[in-house]
């Protein structure tokens, strides 16, 4: 599989995520990962015009599995996401998020 920008995602990867294969800065990430005081996370990313889009979690133990805090449908237009995860209190701990596009069944 090419990978023709060199930043991991092969060109197949970047076309189903609505990203540029020939641009190394154009790639499906969370772009900010905040949290209240009352331990609410909240996720924001860039989605993609016609884009669907799965937001996932998982505390960071080992074997621990993914959970979907959220899926995000398509949209006619490029557009700012906020996600939030009520469910990752900060008693609980670390914990790892996962964006996938196109939405996962």
């Amino acid at each position: 599989m090419q990978d023709a920008d060199g930043d991991g995602a092969t060109n197949l990867q970047e076309f189903l995520a609505g990203t540029d294969p020939w641009d190394a800065s154009s790639l499906l990430r969370i772009e900010e990962i905040g949290q209240s005081r009352d331990g609410v996370v909240t996720l924001q990313f860039t989605a993609k015009s016609n884009k669907t889009y799965t937001v996932r979690s998982s505390p960071a133990t080992a074997g621990a599995g993914w959970v979907r805090v959220a899926d995000v449908p398509a949209a006619p237009t490029n557009r700012t996401v906020v996600v939030t995860d009520p469910s990752a209190p900060i008693a609980s701990g670390q914990r790892f998020y996962r964006l996938a596009s196109p939405r996962l069944p």
